[in-house]
């Protein structure tokens, strides 16, 4: 039924009931592609560069910024090793993405091809989601595709 899904992963721990239900997916799909997407949040580099307008250190920035990218990398990089063990038969693609989150978990869908969206009902924003809404529910209003939201 599934060629290619793509997971959204931020490290969290519903993110990680996302790689779960890719596992159980592709055990029943052995061909099946999976994309992982992480993307790092714009509004997290914004306000960082606001930090950064009153305490003038563009240092303190450069390093901040360098501090997410790694992070980021080891996310997604856990990710993709935690499908690697469980189903070695199946393509692990990851994608690692820098702006909006919800825009960028669906453009990277779109672009290769998933026919499921997987993301946590929760993440890692925390007191974002209160002020914003979630990243799932965004998805979700914004894809064309069928998206599994996971609790």
């Amino acid at each position: 039924m599934f060629k290619k899904i793509l997971v959204a992963t931020d490290g969290s721990e519903y993110s990680h009931k996302g790689l779960e239900a890719a596992v159980d997916l592709a055990q029943k799909h052995p061909n099946m592609e999976i994309h992982l997407v992480h993307v790092v949040d714009s509004l997290l580099l914004t306000r960082i560069g606001d930090l950064i307008h009153y305490t003038g250190s563009a240092a303190f920035e450069k390093d901040t910024q360098d501090i997410l990218e790694k992070e980021a990398k080891e996310v997604l990089a856990q990710a993709t090793q935690y499908l690697e063990q469980r189903i070695p038969d199946n393509k692990v693609i990851p994608h690692l993405e820098f702006g909006y989150p919800p825009k960028l978990i669906c453009d990277c869908a779109k672009k290769n091809g998933a026919d499921l969206i997987i993301v946590g009902s929760k993440g890692s924003r925390g007191v974002e989601r209160l002020l914003m809404g979630s990243v799932a529910s965004e998805v979700v209003n914004q894809s064309t595709l069928n998206v599994l939201i996971l609790k």
